[in-house]
């Protein structure tokens, strides 16, 4: 991963990078968290939009 060899190459090595399966595992249970904020809370977030034409 280092050299971008092997599994890494061509690919953009992330600033954060977890190793093993539990750490993948829980990365997409938070990152499934999130999305699920985002589902219940973007109608609300939407309707505070500010329309500097009103």
């Amino acid at each position: 991963m280092v050299r971008s060899e092997g599994k890494a190459a061509g690919k953009t090595i992330p600033a954060i990078f977890r190793v093993g399966a539990d750490a993948v595992e829980k990365l997409r249970g938070n990152c499934s968290k999130k999305m699920e904020i985002c589902d219940e809370w973007e109608a609300f977030s939407n309707d505070t939009k500010f329309d500097p034409q009103e």
